[in-house]
């Protein structure tokens, strides 16, 4: 899910990515680009039993991947 439009519109993401997230099966993974980090959206996950990482792109943007414990 690419959520920089979203972010740049002055909206938050964090509802968009938490409804997909809870469509996972256990061990599913999703993946969030994003231009900077999420503390915000990786908290609200974390908190709906998600592991993650971070990618630092080339372009300075993240991906943030999501996995369903």
């Amino acid at each position: 899910i690419n959520v920089t439009g979203i972010i740049n519109s002055g909206e938050q993401p964090v509802t968009k990515v938490a409804e997909a997230f809870k469509k996972l099966n256990k061990g599913g993974i999703i993946e969030v680009k994003v231009p900077f980090v999420p503390a915000p959206l990786i908290e609200k996950l974390a908190s709906l039993s998600a592991g993650h990482w971070l990618v630092k792109r080339k372009d300075n943007s993240f991906s943030v991947y999501f996995c369903k414990l």
